[in-house]
């Protein structure tokens, strides 16, 4: 299943920040609420609004278009993969190397064909610890192709999956698995904390999470 109570990050990121004096514990949340830890939070303000990117293969060294890029969501209440565009006006339209297979969008429009605007990479660790769905076991599911409909990320050798809302696959070792479940559940729990109690500070326990967290948001 999921990973306990689903918490309103852009409401905790509110309550990080601080309109007076920064004290000690101010200055913490700063360093600690850097860019990769913000975009993560994104992720659950804004899930399930995410983008699989699909690098074609070169051939011959020949570089790769921005055109040539194929980007992939999906319908509310479907797993089945929609091919879709950055919009001329995203900045991510115009790169053609991401740091990340995955993106996460704002707004999506449909003119001449389906666009997606404000699309910003987000890292496969950040989609399982802020990634508002359920996260399914799958044992054995990572031999083959992936199935219909969902994409997987290559993040390891071993034959068993996590799935995110049955929908983002990754490969992973269960003892794996299960920690990010209770990492997830660990994190909901923190925010929660914090958005109830904006002005109270973070136990030392909490800041230990925050920071590994942080640390590998920012890893990938």
């Amino acid at each position: 299943g999921g990973g306990g109570a689903y918490v309103p990050p852009h409401a905790a990121a509110a309550s990080f920040v601080s309109a007076g004096p920064q004290s000690a514990d101010d200055a913490w949340e700063a360093d600690v609420l850097k860019f990769p830890l913000l975009r993560a939070l994104l992720v659950a303000a804004l899930y399930p609004q995410i983008v699989a990117v699909e690098m074609p293969v070169s051939k011959n060294g020949k570089k790769v278009s921005a055109e040539s890029i194929k980007f992939l969501t999906r319908e509310e209440g479907s797993n089945e993969p929609v091919t879709v565009a950055l919009h001329p006006s995203c900045v991510a339209s115009k790169q053609v190397h991401f740091t990340s297979p995955y993106l996460i969008y704002h707004e999506r429009v449909k003119t001449t064909r389906v666009y997606l605007r404000d699309a910003t990479p987000v890292s496969p660790c950040a989609l399982l610890l802020f990634g508002g769905g359920a996260l399914v076991s799958e044992r054995g599911a990572g031999k083959g192709p992936s199935k219909g409909g969902s994409w997987r990320g290559d993040t390891g050798e071993d034959n068993d999956v996590i799935s995110l809302d049955g929908w983002i696959r990754f490969r992973c070792p269960v003892s794996t698995q299960n920690l990010v479940r209770d990492v997830r559940a660990q994190l909901n729990m923190v925010l929660k904390h914090k958005i109830e109690s904006p002005k109270l500070a973070f136990s030392d326990s909490a800041k230990g999470l925050m920071e590994a967290v942080a640390q590998l948001v920012s890893e990938g």
